[in-house]
């Protein structure tokens, strides 16, 4: 479908650029491209969420608007319901900024059941964090394990806390397992409950895998504080 409306537009464009009708013809044909393009986008994040919710066994929230409101204003989908029979997990979708700088973040969070009065977040060590750090700039937790701390920047207010949490070695070994599952987001503890933001529209199926595999390792985290 998509193919057909390029090929129709390119084709009015050709055919019609010369006809006083052309920018009329042009500006229908935009329009409907644009139209087409936002749905087909949509509707894949809509699915996906839709099958994480089903991954996950929670419940699926969203109140689709009709296709011109949905133009001028984003609604986004909501998973939210007792994750394990023990947490209470929310899937919800933030958007920073408007307009063309908008960017828009998959967000997970639930209550860890825990009372540490402490933070912790765990992000991959990309390229400009390793500069940051090497020039003093970004200061992180180290917890001795040469290969931990060379692949995750670690983000504390109590540095005995991230040591003490992260000092078990199977917890580790996980984390560097599934560390491809922070190259767009991090994973918090804060105020008693665990968080995830990670960057993307969840338009793709592999963000229904990252995200669950996020979840998990939330969880795995909360079983520890």
């Amino acid at each position: 479908m998509l193919a057909a409306f390029a090929s129709f537009f390119l084709n009015l464009k050709e055919n019609y650029v010369h006809d006083r009708f052309s920018n009329f013809f042009l500006f229908i044909a935009i329009f409907a491209f644009v139209v087409v393009i936002h749905s087909f986008t949509k509707n894949n994040t809509v699915n996906n969420f839709r099958a994480l919710a089903e991954r996950l066994k929670i419940d699926f929230h969203y109140e689709k608007p009709d296709i011109i409101s949905e133009l001028f204003r984003e609604v986004h989908p909501e998973l939210s319901g007792l994750y394990m029979e023990r947490y209470q997990l929310r899937v919800y979708v933030i958007v920073e900024g408007g307009g063309n700088s908008a960017k828009r973040y998959v967000a997970f969070e639930f209550d860890a059941l825990s009372n540490k009065p402490h933070n912790l977040t765990l992000m991959q060590e990309g390229v400009f964090r390793k500069m940051g750090k090497a020039l003093g700039m970004q200061a992180d937790v180290e917890v001795r394990d040469e290969e931990f701390d060379q692949k995750f920047i670690v983000k504390t207010d109590d540095a005995s806390f991230a040591k003490q949490v992260l000092g078990d070695p199977d917890l580790r070994e996980l984390f560097l397992k599934d560390y491809h599952l922070f190259t767009n987001g991090q994973l918090s503890f804060s105020g008693g409950t665990i968080r995830y933001k990670g960057a993307g529209f969840f338009s793709s199926t592999s963000s229904i895998n990252e995200t669950a595999g996020m979840v998990n390792l939330g969880v795995v985290l909360a079983k520890i504080l």
